[in-house]
């Protein structure tokens, strides 16, 4: 793979009295380890409630999550041990990392749910897999089944200790189905999260909540999760699809809409140029239409 990365350029301008600022960004540097979907199902989505933008024509109204991360506070009031499940709440057998093993329940209608899949209820019938001490020696017995299809990193994580988020420290996009957190995660770091919506007034839920599963200080018991990002970075699995990719930050604070202004470019390698439309080498219906628009970022007006 071959890339070439050009210099960032910051301007300042003085315009009547204001300060005007010009950024370029590039376009791989999108956010990284900030913007999450809450499962494939609104990866899938997105596109088609954005389509008619400025209205959202997205069903779902998400009314309750819990976001669960590494603990890196030193801090241990309130945190729980939880089971990071990559495949919890699927049923696109082809965006599952075990596809193979994990049956899809007949007749789903393919909303997220714990019941998406045989994965929850296979796991809620072991007590041995709520107790923090067992949970992992259990899922790699030799003399169990979880081993022949439960792989670790790719299909379960245990993250101990883990801290839940305030609501200050991330955003949610209830109809869209993603959560922003205020800081970028670490690469070593994991998400899990745990969340209740409604498609047209029926409600549905993934993962469990730390009411649901009452804290033992003796006997730690394990929260089953959502995980949105394992401890290991693997782009050759379904969840880093998840990682949202097409967000990027202006570098600024309090920009007036008025003032604002939108330029795509395309650096045109044969001629070095910088051009604002792609030229049309195969793709003669894009010949001379402005990226902008090629993109439907122009649909709302000032």
């Amino acid at each position: 793979v071959y890339s070439q990365q050009r210099g960032k350029i910051t301007e300042t301008e003085i315009s009547g009295g204001a300060q005007v600022t010009k950024f370029d960004i590039q376009g791989d540097n999108y956010e990284v380890n900030k913007h999450f979907f809450l499962t494939q199902y609104f990866r899938s989505n997105y596109n088609s409630w954005m389509s008619g933008l400025p209205i959202i024509s997205s069903p779902v109204i998400v009314t309750r999550v819990e976001v669960w991360v590494t603990n890196r506070t030193g801090a241990f009031e309130g945190v729980r041990d939880v089971l990071g499940l990559q495949d919890l709440g699927e049923s696109d057998t082809s965006k599952m990392a075990n596809h193979a093993t994990q049956v899809v329940i007949p007749g789903n209608d393919r909303a997220p749910s714990n019941g998406s899949n045989n994965l929850y209820n296979i796991l809620i019938g072991d007590d041995r897999l709520r107790n923090s001490f067992d949970v992992i020696q259990t899922l790699q017995s030799q003399s169990l089944q979880y081993k022949d299809y439960l792989q670790p990193i790719r299909d379960y994580q245990l993250l101990n200790y883990a801290r839940q988020l305030t609501a200050s420290e991330f955003t949610l996009n209830e109809r869209l189905g993603y959560i922003s957190l205020n800081n970028s995660l670490n690469p070593d770091e994991m998400l899990c999260v745990a969340f209740e919506y409604t498609i047209n007034g029926v409600p549905y839920k993934v993962g469990e909540f730390s009411g649901d599963v009452p804290s033992n200080s003796q006997r730690p018991n394990v929260l089953f999760l959502k995980m949105l990002k394992g401890q290991n970075i693997r782009t050759d699995y379904p969840m880093w699809d998840l990682m949202m990719k097409n967000i990027y930050s202006l570098g600024a604070y309090q920009v007036q809409p008025k003032d604002f202004r939108l330029n795509i470019i395309y650096a045109d390698d044969p001629s070095g140029a910088d051009l604002n439309y792609i030229p049309a080498n195969g793709e003669p219906q894009l010949k001379g239409v402005p990226l902008l628009t090629v993109l439907n970022l122009d649909r709302i007006n000032t």
